[in-house]
């Protein structure tokens, strides 16, 4: 390390006394808890800082798959229900006074499970594109497929964009079929909008989030999986995108996220933190040419961001926890050294800290920004 300001950031690392691997991780209902689902079909909260104590874990799928996903709905203050996923099945349990019990499964894989503003779910189901479930107090539960003009949209994941009066606005990572968007209506229908895919360069999308804020709702960026970025102001107006490519970044794209302007992207080979890209973007400035940014330090094989507070990542030992103020400390304070990258070290001595390393002589991505 050359002589650069150094920060130590904190890692909460949470191991569960089992032998069940945690596939997936996030916020849940509770501000204070985190909710985990494991490689055997098993669902658990946790305290953000360790287990709950005598906590014992519930089966929430029948197959014994590894969860992919957890969503959760209340629909008064003594009934909610859980939704699992996994690649073999979508489980909704239903849950009040009495007791718990299962109360729909679709014996289809899903990628994922979301819940909706108008207390349903809605989850990503490959090439059977979106499925969306209401449940309601008698127990009954209705079923909405998306349909878009040339079938069915491949969907592999989604992303929520905020409410327009009484319909909600989603947006789809479709693989080769491209980015789509559609309207949630507060019945549970899904009505088809607008599709997106960059004709002179296709891409494979893999991933995409809301990077909104309340002047722009529903802007959102896409990834497609050689780590091109799809950045639009508003998903379902008639705009025209910008591609956004960066050649130095390694390994495979996985996932992104967004957080208080910043992008999260996590590839094979790296988790990368864009320091401020979204909300550069919004307020209408260039991403070409240098752009600053961290990577994590920690090998995983997937994250979350929860409460915009927390970083979540698995590895296979468990979960890590860190706060994103930590991570990104003071990098957003001066606009003078908004074109200095940032380079992540981790510090071999300790399991706790974390070393970032604000570098004069780190990586600078060179970007290429194209039109679709």
């Amino acid at each position: 390390m050359n002589d650069a300001a150094i920060t130590s950031v904190k890692r909460t690392r949470i191991v569960f006394g089992d032998s069940m691997i945690t596939t997936w991780a996030d916020a849940s209902p509770h501000p204070d808890l985190l909710a985990s689902g494991t490689d055997l079909g098993f669902h658990r909260f946790s305290h953000f800082d360790g287990p709950i104590q005598d906590a014992i874990p519930e089966k929430v799928v029948p197959s014994s798959e590894a969860i992919n996903g957890l969503a959760f709905v209340t629909l008064d203050e003594h009934l909610f229900f859980t939704a699992a996923s996994t690649r073999a099945e979508l489980a909704i349990h239903r849950h009040d006074r009495d007791d718990r019990h299962m109360g729909y499964t679709l014996e289809c894989g899903a990628h994922g499970v979301h819940a909706t503003a108008w207390g349903g779910f809605l989850a990503p189901m490959g090439r059977m594109g979106v499925v969306s479930i209401v449940p309601d107090t008698r127990g009954r539960f209705k079923q909405s497929r998306l349909f878009g003009k040339n079938g069915v949209p491949y969907c592999y994941k989604l992303a929520s964009l905020g409410l327009i009066e009484d319909r909600e606005v989603w947006v789809g990572a479709g693989r080769n079929d491209g980015l789509f968007s559609f309207i949630l209506r507060n019945n549970g229908e899904i009505e088809w909008s607008y599709a997106r895919q960059s004709i002179k360069q296709p891409l494979d999308f893999v991933g995409v989030c809301s990077i909104g804020n309340t002047e722009y709702p529903r802007a959102a960026v896409g990834l497609g999986r050689d780590g091109t970025l799809l950045l639009t102001i508003d998903m379902i107006a008639d705009q025209i995108p910008l591609l956004q490519s960066f050649p130095e970044m390694r390994g495979t794209a996985y996932k992104i996220q967004s957080s208080m302007g910043h992008v999260f992207i996590h590839t094979s080979e790296q988790l990368y933190v864009f320091i401020d890209m979204a909300s550069r973007f919004l307020q209408g400035e260039s991403l070409s040419g240098q752009n600053r940014f961290l990577t994590i330090p920690i090998d995983c094989f997937d994250f979350n961001i929860a409460f915009d507070r927390w970083l979540i990542l698995l590895d296979e030992l468990g979960i890590n926890i860190l706060a994103i103020g930590d991570i990104l400390g003071g990098t957003s304070q001066s606009k003078d050294s908004s074109m200095n990258a940032t380079e992540t070290h981790f510090d071999g001595k300790s399991n706790e800290s974390i070393i970032l390393d604000h570098s004069e002589n780190s990586l600078l991505y060179e970007s290429d920004l194209q039109l679709v």
